[in-house]
């Protein structure tokens, strides 16, 4: 986790936390939450580059990633990652994810 960085966000850009009305607390836990969603990205996505299984990135990251190209400020955050996957390599997906520290849950009654 990093550090609050608040005194130099104050000289460096002139305003503090009640200039936009909100305390550092919470904005410490938005920057936070989405350092959070991008950790987990990185570390689902490089356990499955690590056993070579083929992936596509879908959801709200997908989506980020393309409006990045387009215009930086229309980028919003997502709450979780989704991967498209082959059915056939779930139980070594699964062996990955469980190796990087994920934990494998059911929806809705169905488990891979």
């Amino acid at each position: 986790m990093t550090a609050p960085i608040h005194q130099s966000q104050e000289k460096v850009h002139g305003w503090t936390a009640q200039t936009v009305g909100m305390s550092w607390e919470i904005l410490d836990r938005m920057e936070r939450a989405v350092a959070k969603v991008r950790e987990r990205l990185l570390r689902a996505t490089g356990a499955l580059n690590q056993i070579g299984v083929p992936y596509a990135v879908v959801g709200g990251n997908a989506v980020a990633s393309w409006v990045a190209t387009v215009d930086e400020g229309a980028i919003r955050n997502t709450r979780d990652v989704d991967l498209l996957v082959r059915r056939i390599d779930l139980p070594a997906i699964t062996t990955a994810l469980e190796k990087a520290g994920f934990v494998r849950d059911e929806l809705l009654d169905v488990v891979p």
